[in-house]
């Protein structure tokens, strides 16, 4: 922001008085001085401001030239004094040669005497010609000046009220003055953007009385903005006065100085009055008639508006009071019109600033440059620290500045620290208390996180947090959290160490490693202290921590709050009983030491704390317990005794694995009201009955071992959330009409639930109710149309065929407005969703089978029937009905807006309704003279190649700008294209007053979709009638063709007949005989086109249904092969007409495919068949006889209705391929004993399959045994004997605890994957697998341990062990693996122990490690003796603190996220560049790339010589031997986010240079440095000397380059690395 200056003339006064004494002085003239100086206005007047003893003349005539303005009094006897013509004419020169402004009062004259010299002015130049001489030089310029001055419109007396006349001239002057003063706000920087925003609501020219507000912490610029503001606008207003430092005057000498100082001002003249009810009244008398400007700066108490402005009516119109303050609350109460709260200055601004007061004027020199930006980084653009630093700093050498900064750190600016701390000592005890707890511990943390833990602390925080962000200490962020400036954080933390400087034990609060470890290793008291918290991110050496003793606490301790949270040394000894609040996640300790003695305790959270085993011993008193987490404690098989908590509330005890009991006298607890058991998968019962009554949320989902609920008492009335999802139960009790007030029921993945029972029909209060992927339900759908208070549905995935016989009435339902049945097979919407009048939303995405769009309420607002890809949605008027019925509604409603995703047929273009139709992203339409109602927009949507199914927000642009501002539904991406469509009620173009409009929709550059047309239509009042007149509804789809292409079925005289036949129910064309009557009938003469081809398929409809049956019945005895999809059965009605599919005895069929096919058209399966295929086939048993079968692949995917595939044995001894995948009512698989040439069995996602035949086990020709998801196996038997088998998947048996031992013939067996299985230990014969060569144990949690006979695998490539808690001790076990190239030991490392040492450098073939998310502090292997490793990945390991030596084969390492390493304090980066360059020239990959965690305060290293701000750095080619280059980027985010990945383009000189695959950009939380070394081979091609290298990401991404650094690394730095053996 450029700095405010002034070209004005500074002068000594702003007005000269010129008058004839004796004419004016006691009356006239004396009023006009009072009322300048009432105004501000510095006014000359000789016998006031001459001094004895001066030559009048020469003091006049100074006067005059320092002087802005003269008011010169022509009274009878002025131009009598020689004195007032010498002074008149010395006005006059000074208004031609300095620009001064003169004003003329003619008192008792008349102009013309004065401009002609008549009257008494004539006799007075006789007399001057008389003394000087007729032609006297003097007496001419005399008359030349009076005839001038004369000429000049004045100010006359004449038939004016000489109070009125004073008043209007110094009124007049102060308008004029005022724009002509210099600035007293000289050299400001980013003030004017400030000030044009406080003008702004200033309203200047209105008549209202108005209070504004200007806010902020101390120091950001509250009067420096109020000064500027009055001093452009006081020239608008009677009577301006700026009261400075009102908070100072009242604490020095009280209210009613600050009162006199007003009334002075305003009067002129002293006051004589002593309390503040006088001040006041007079105050009120003194103002009420005129227009005021007021600024009332640093304002602190109520009190002090009170008696200075209280009410607006103390005020004339027109008024404004202006209020400077820190407390906004205060301006809140005085109701303020307008409240500006000011921020802190930018970076650029802040750094423009220092600069100023650091450097004046001078350029800044090059060793300042870092030092100060250090400055402005510390000052966080706070404009009173920038300028008390910059000048503070200001010509001091740079030795310095760096002991400057540094002492900062320890010790604040006692300028900037006392004005600070203002406010701070403004706040009441408690409120002190909370202001030290969140800037000490708690700035950054959520706001509802913070309000409870100090409100069980004992403090009342949510009024104490108001009233510090009233105050400017504490701000709240979008996303909730608290924050606060750098400067006021700092200061609430120097005031808590200056409570003991020197004794940390003595303080009140104790943070981080520095409080704790003097307490701790010196074993002191802590009788002060009352809040101690100590993350994990605080450590600085893990082993000094692990040397502290016992945190000792003395018997006059008041500690209130304990956070301990990933303290992994057993710290804790005792525990004293004024603890509220003890958190310690990750406790390392099997029980907490409690003594036999009451405490005070409300909150105890040990989450996460996989060391203990049980939390407490006995029974404690603990009566003033409420909350109490103990989440994910996978050890802990019991839950506390807690029958001496009679007051807990929250029980938080989810993911405890082992937990299999829970105690009967909490099922009769009073004050619990939310208990959480989320996957204790090995619980089975809660109790026979619960009688909970104060209990609101119940949550089970995820106890896989639950196959019972409990019965619910009547005093269980307050319960409204349960959730039961992912349970095995079968039925839910009928007590469950006991919660009469559940408003929220989820029991989504119940797949063994039944029925739902009729007492469910009593929850009238119930709100939302999730049956997602609940199929055994639908017959008790009926019970939910008593819900009337319903507002959600989930149903989607429960209609798992495609049965058109449903039908389900939910009118009743009058409250739904949240619809979903997603994922559902039906072929029509079996609910009458016309009638429900709320509803809202509705959710058809993922229907394959789904032929129409059911007809819909005028109250739908959102519609998506995405990858619904049987869906025709074009050929009715579904789309304009709905428009229609939206824009009639969209007059009642206030939400104006209608959207739609439609799934789009290949070859479907944009809906002829909209009658403005272009191709690309974008449709022009002109405003209709007719009344419109309403806009509707559809885009048409293609992928340009399959893509993941990625979410963006969409904005529509309306004449390239952004209109809509509501949230629209997100696209979603999808193979298919799809219709997306809009419709806007007329609300939408209130404000646009154009005639032409363009609209748009733009996708953000990282989609890989286009918009292929557009169209868009008005909805006029006439399209509504119309609709109504007509009384069209959703017409039922027919079976139609296309008169083009269709009509093609094959003669049966052709040969080919007997090879292939596609039958569809369109195959059969019109009888011969009727050939002519078609053609007349149809005939397309003067005929509307829309209504002939209605017509036509209309007729081809009525006469293909009678031909189906026969038409099958044929085809069965000839066809070899018959394919039917379900997309063959779009909109045919026939199928449910067909007979059984007929054979004959000779029948030679070899292919029968069916997909989805949801009739049981198959009643006997030909011998001859070789190939059966039917997904989703509907039928519970296939229809095969005692008899041999050639078929070699049976594939009945996805057929939830199977139940058991054949009955008893069946001869397929050609049987090669057999996939059942995803039956879920699959219990056993059929007998295959006479299918000895099996080769793959797909038996994945079958939950119910719970047995494996045990001849299985020893079948010599399986090569593929898949049996994933397989939720209910135990086991495949003791032992496998499968000499073919070479994949065998058990992946997510999460019931499978034992594998079966594996037989020496099991040599072929390449691939095992045992991940998430509950396996505790693999057997001693996994030895015999001698061609595995990939093993899979992802998270299998229970793993013990490894055998030593996994060393035989000398074939495994490829080792997952990522989460494997248990198996360290058995690592040393993989040495012998010399094959092994990938090996994954993510999350094995779950505590921090440095002791941690494995040799692992035999696996000479290793070329990629992952050690994410691990914990330990150093890598515990030695990665240096690894001759092949190229990628090591060490993301999300927190505690990590130095990189390992590293290989020169070494080609990608990524740490990001492990936020604890220091990079740079060793030549880590230095040592990998240099022997990546080395041994480059030995390898055809000549690329390093590195993605490291970076500190907040890093920077690009000093290495890297060439460093710029941004995204990119130049650099030129030397003249030495190069052997590579070395490039850094410092990535910054801008925003938190998901963890979103993004490819990153490295340009060269414009260009992108580098051809291979860069590792992907991550969005994280923290600042990363990329850094890539390239070998000279890339610049081969590159002839030109200078180069700019940049990183660019892309848009989507938010994260910026923030810097960036270069390198060349020389055959010099190699060859000194060698010398110096430096070691990391």
């Amino acid at each position: 922001m450029a700095s405010t200056s002034t070209s004005k003339r500074s002068c000594k006064y702003h007005v000269f008085l010129s008058f004839r004494g004796e004419d004016t002085r006691p009356g006239f003239t004396s009023h006009l001085y009072a009322a300048l100086t009432r105004k501000g206005i510095t006014t000359f007047i000789d016998d006031t401001n001459l001094r004895k003893g001066d030559v009048i003349s020469h003091e006049l005539l100074t006067a005059i030239e320092d002087s802005m303005f003269a008011i010169i009094v022509l009274s009878p006897n002025y131009d009598s004094s020689t004195w007032c013509l010498d002074e008149l004419q010395k006005i006059l020169e000074c208004k031609h040669k300095l620009g001064q402004h003169v004003e003329a009062v003619f008192y008792g004259v008349e102009p013309s005497d004065v401009r002609h010299q008549k009257g008494t002015f004539g006799e007075a130049f006789r007399k001057h010609e008389h003394r000087f001489g007729q032609e006297s030089d003097k007496v001419r310029r005399w008359r030349d000046a009076l005839t001038q001055v004369a000429c000049y419109s004045g100010w006359t007396s004449k038939n004016q009220n000489e109070a009125t006349l004073v008043e209007n001239i110094s009124q007049s002057i102060h308008k004029k003055l005022i724009p002509n003063l210099p600035s007293s706000m000289n050299k400001l920087v980013g003030i004017d953007s400030r000030v044009e925003q406080v003008i702004s609501h200033i309203g200047i020219g209105l008549s209202d009385v108005r209070y504004i507000g200007i806010c902020g912490m101390g120091g950001i610029g509250k009067t420096t903005i109020a000064r500027i503001v009055y001093e452009a606008i006081q020239s608008e207003f009677e009577v301006s006065y700026f009261h400075a430092s009102v908070r100072e005057t009242c604490e020095k000498n009280g209210i009613v100085q600050a009162q006199k100082e007003l009334v002075d001002h305003i009067n002129g003249s002293s006051s004589n009055f002593n309390n503040e009810y006088d001040g006041r009244r007079i105050i009120q008398a003194a103002l009420c008639r005129k227009k005021v400007l007021l600024v009332l700066d640093d304002i602190n108490e109520e009190k002090q508006l009170k008696n200075l402005s209280e009410e607006q009516d103390w005020f004339g119109p027109g008024s404004r009071i202006i209020i400077t303050t820190r407390d906004m609350h205060l301006l809140k109460i005085h109701d303020a019109y307008e409240i500006y709260n000011v921020e802190g200055l930018g970076e650029s601004e802040a750094f423009d600033l220092f600069h100023l007061k650091a450097f004046k004027q001078q350029k800044l020199a090059e060793e300042y440059l870092d030092l100060s930006k250090q400055a402005v980084q510390y000052c966080a653009g706070l404009p009173l620290a920038l300028e008390v630093l910059g000048s503070h700093l200001c010509g001091r050498p740079v030795k310095d500045w760096h002991s400057a900064l540094g002492k900062l750190k320890s010790f604040p600016h006692v300028d900037i620290f006392d004005t600070l701390k203002i406010s701070y000592d403004g706040l009441d005890t408690m409120d002190k208390d909370i202001f030290l707890d969140i800037a000490y511990f708690f700035k950054g943390r959520s706001k509802d996180g913070v309000i409870k833990i100090l409100e069980r602390c004992g403090c009342y925080v949510e009024i104490g947090i108001a009233t510090l962000i009233d105050r400017s200490l504490l701000t709240m962020n979008e996303k909730g959290r608290l924050e606060m400036h750098d400067l006021v954080e700092e200061m609430g933390k120097h005031i808590v160490i200056q409570e003991s400087p020197n004794d940390p034990s003595k303080r009140s609060r104790l943070r981080g490693y520095e409080d704790i470890n003097l307490v701790l290793t010196q074993n002191k008291g802590t009788e002060a202290t009352r809040s101690i918290v100590l993350r994990d991110q605080d450590f600085y050496q893990e082993q000094d921590i692990m040397r502290w003793r016992d945190l000792t606490f003395s018997d006059i301790c008041q500690l209130k709050l304990l956070i301990l949270d990933g303290v992994e040394a057993p710290i804790l000894s005792y525990i004293p009983s004024t603890l509220r609040v003890l958190r310690w996640r990750c406790c390392p300790m099997e029980t907490l030491p409690f003594m036999d003695q009451g405490y005070e305790l409300v909150e105890i959270n040990l989450s996460d704390s996989s060391s203990i085993v049980q939390v407490w011993h006995g029974k404690k008193f603990l009566e003033k317990l409420k909350y109490l987490y103990l989440k994910c404690l996978y050890r802990l098989k019991q839950i506390p005794d807690l029958s001496e908590a009679p007051n807990l509330e929250i029980l938080d005890v989810q993911c405890c694995d082992e937990l299999n009991d829970f105690p009967s006298y909490l099922t009769r607890h009073k004050s619990l009201v939310k208990l959480i058991l989320y996957r204790c998968s090995s619980l089975e019962t809660l109790a026979s009955k619960l009688e909970m009554n104060s209990l609101k949320e119940l949550d089970l989902g995820f106890c896989t071992s639950m196959r019972k609920p409990p019965e619910f008492g009547e005093c269980m009335k307050h319960l409204s959330v349960l959730y039961l999802w992912g349970t095995a139960i079968e039925e839910l009790p009928t007590t469950v009409s006991c919660l009469v007030g559940l408003k929220d029921l989820r029991l989504q993945h119940c797949q063994r639930l039944t029925c739902l029972p009729d007492s469910i029909q009593v929850l009238k209060s119930l709100t939302f109710f999730n049956l997602f992927y609940c199929p055994n339900v639908l017959q008790s759908l009926h019970s939910l149309s008593s819900l009337t208070s319903l507002d959600t549905l989930i149903l989607s995935g429960c209609f798992v065929t495609s049965q058109e016989s449903w039908s389900y009435n939910l009118g009743n339902l009058v409250s739904l407005r949240d619809l979903e049945l997603s994922h559902n097979n039906f072929v029509r919407v079996p609910i009458n969703i016309h009638e429900l009048p709320r509803l809202r939303h509705l959710n058809l995405d993922y229907c394959p089978s789904l032929k129409v769009l059911p007809e819909l309420p005028s109250s739908i607002r959102v519609l998506n029937a995405r990858d619904s890809a049987s869906l025709d949605a074009g050929h009715s008027n579904v789309i304009s009905k709905l428009c229609c019925g939206f824009a009639a509604s969209a007059i009642h409603d206030s939400d104006g807006l209608l959207q739609m995703w439609v799934a789009q047929n290949e070859g479907e273009e944009i809906p002829l309704w909209f009658v403005h139709q272009e191709e690309g992203n974008g449709v022009s339409v002109t405003l209709p003279h007719n009344e419109t109602m309403a806009l509707a927009l559809c885009f048409q949507l293609c992928p340009r190649r399959s893509s993941r199914n990625y979410v963006v927000n969409l904005p529509v642009i309306c004449n390239g700008k952004e209109f809509i501002t509501k949230h629209l539904t997100v696209l979603r991406e999808t193979k298919n294209s799809q219709h997306f469509i809009l419709c806007l009620s007329s609300d939408y173009f209130v404000d646009q007053f154009c005639q032409d409009y363009r609209f748009e929709l733009v996708f953000p550059n990282n989609v890989e979709m286009k918009v292929h047309s557009s169209g868009v239509r008005w909805v006029c009042k006439q399209d509504i009638q119309d609709l109504k007149k007509s009384g069209t509804e959703t017409s039922k789809r027919k079976a139609t063709f296309d008169l083009n292409m269709n009509m093609n079925i094959t003669p049966p005289s052709s040969p080919c007949r007997k090879k292939l036949l596609m039958v569809t129910p369109s195959s059969v064309s019109p009888l011969e005989e009727e050939e002519e009557e078609f053609t007349k009938k149809h005939v397309s003469l003067n005929r509307n086109e829309a209504t002939l081809v209605e017509n036509i398929s209309q007729s081809i409809h009525e006469k293909l249904i009678p031909n189906l049956p026969s038409s099958m019945n044929k085809l069965g005895t000839e066809a070899s092969s018959i394919i039917l999809h379900e997309w063959d059965c779009y909109g045919k009605p026939g199928l449910v007409h067909w007979r059984d599919l007929t054979f004959s005895d000779i029948c030679q069929l070899k292919l029968l495919i069916l997909d989805g096919v949801e009739a049981p058209i198959l009643r006997y399966i030909p011998c001859s068949l070789r190939v059966l295929r039917w997904r989703r086939c509907p039928m519970e048993t296939l229809p095969f006889m005692d008899q041999g079968f050639e078929l070699v692949e049976i594939n009945l995917s996805d057929s939830s209705s199977i139940i058991q595939v054949w009955h008893g044995k069946k001869f397929l001894e050609k049987l090669k391929y057999l996939s059942l995948k995803y039956l879920y009512r699959l219990k056993q698989i059929p007998d295959l004993s006479e299918a000895p040439n099996l080769e793959i069995l797909d038996v994945e996602d079958c939950y119910e399959l719970g047995d494996f035949p045990s001849y299985l086990t020893l079948h010599k020709s399986l090569v593929k045994l898949s049996l994933r998801n397989s939720s209910s196996l135990e086991t495949l038997g003791s032992k496998l004997e499968m000499s073919s088998l070479k994949e065998l998947r058990l992946d997510d048996c999460t019931s499978m605890r034992k594998l079966a031992e594996f037989g020496e013939c099991m040599k072929h067996l390449s691939v095992l994957s045992l991940s998430y299985t509950a396996i505790e230990e693999l057997p001693t014969t996994v030895g015999c697998l001698v061609g595995l060569k990939e093993l899979h144990l992802r998270c299998c949690e229970r793993l013990a341990c490894l055998p030593d006979s996994i060393q035989k695998l000398k074939s495994l490539i490829f080792f997952n062990l990522s989460g494997c808690l248990n198996v360290l001790q058995s690592l040393h076990s993989l040495s012998g693996l010399t094959s092994l190239d990938t090996l994954i030991l993510s999350g094995c490392f779950v505590t921090s122990q440095e002791s941690w040492s494995y040799n692992l450098g035999n696996l000479v073939s290793l070329t990629n490690l992952y050690l994410s998310k691990n914990k330990f502090v150093r890598v515990p292997i030695n990665i240096h003796e690894l001759p092949r490793l190229r990628c090591l990945y060490l993301d999300r390991c927190p505690n990590l603190k130095v990189l390992p030596e590293l290989p020169s084969s070494i080609r990608e390492l990524n740490a990001r996220d492990s936020a604890s390493l220091d990079t740079w304090h060793l030549n880590v980066i230095s040592k990998v560049c240099c022997g990546f360059a080395a041994s480059a020239n030995h390898h055809s990959d000549g690329l390093l790339q590195m993605w490291l965690a970076q500190n907040e305060e890093e920077k690009i290293p000093l290495w890297f010589v060439h460093k710029e701000l941004g995204n990119g750095v130049s650099i030129t080619l030397p003249h030495n031997e190069t052997m590579a280059l070395a490039l850094c980027f410092r990535l910054c985010p801008t925003e938190t986010r998901p963890n979103l990945g993004a490819k990153l383009s490295v340009m060269c000189n414009g260009k992108e240079f580098i051809k291979k695959h860069l590792t992907a950009a991550r969005e994280t939380k923290n600042s990363q440095h990329f850094i890539l070394c390239l070998s000279s081979d890339y610049f081969v091609d590159q002839f030109c000397q200078p180069y700019r290298f940049q990183l660019v990401l892309p848009l989507y991404l938010e994260m910026k380059v923030e810097s960036s650094g270069a390198r060349w690394v020389y055959k010099q730095d190699i060859q000194d690395l060698k010398k110096s053996g430096t070691q990391t």
